[in-house]
């Protein structure tokens, strides 16, 4: 006789999604910790594959997350000109800022499908929100340690580090409230909340994993 077990529906794969500060080691966090739980972590892919999608340049739509139209940012690729000082007409189609959101939007939901995994950014909170195996973490972390790491990475000055993360601060404001209407500091929104300038980047990975196991343990599909 079945136990149910067998007879069951594949268990959905699991997802933990990263919102994060610049400078508060979101990025690093997110692939130590999918290094650790043996699945993927995906970030810049992301914008990667919608860059592909929509036919445009990786940059072209880093700029729109950031507020800038994609006007603005062909118009300035555009001045400098080709190499052989050649015109070069614009492309016949622009994607839109809603484009954008809805591509993302769906090669997220395509990988919670398919796979347990790890995603760092692209609004993925507000996108799997009714996700049913979903772990949605904020991390922060205070103005001296950021703009240490921001400094250390980027081999820029205190000042340059300080605009650095206030333009971040600003452009991803923006851009969840684009995505959700909600203020992407508030939280409510996440299942977790982490200080990483106190826990330090090896303690908050570690807390992660432990929240994992206890949260989902054995009952996440591949």
């Amino acid at each position: 006789m079945s136990n149910g077990r067998d007879s069951a529906q594949p268990l959905e794969p699991c997802v933990l999604t990263i919102s994060r500060q610049l400078g508060s080691g979101g990025a690093l966090i997110g692939r130590d910790l999918a290094r650790r739980l043996g699945m993927p972590c995906y970030d810049r892919e992301i914008l990667q594959r919608a860059a592909e999608q929509l036919d445009v340049s990786e940059d072209v739509l880093e700029e729109e997350e950031r507020g800038k139209t994609f006007w603005q940012s062909l118009i300035a690729s555009f001045a400098a000109g080709s190499p052989e000082g050649l015109y070069c007409p614009p492309p016949l189609r622009i994607p839109t800022e809603g484009e954008l959101r809805e591509v993302e939007s769906t090669i997220i939901t395509h990988i919670a499908k398919a796979q347990s995994a790890i995603i760092v950014g692209r609004g993925g909170r507000h996108v799997l929100q009714a996700h049913p195996r979903h772990i949605s973490v904020f991390l922060h972390a205070a103005e001296s340690f950021r703009l240490r790491r921001v400094q250390e990475l980027y081999h820029v000055s205190a000042d340059e580090a300080r605009d650095m993360l206030e333009e971040s601060d600003h452009d991803r404001a923006r851009y969840h409230a684009s995505f959700s209407g909600a203020d992407w500091v508030d939280a409510r929104q996440y299942s977790l909340c982490l200080h990483v300038s106190s826990l330090g980047i090896a303690a908050t990975v570690d807390t992660l994993y432990d929240y994992w196991q206890t949260r989902f343990d054995s009952v996440c599909g591949n």
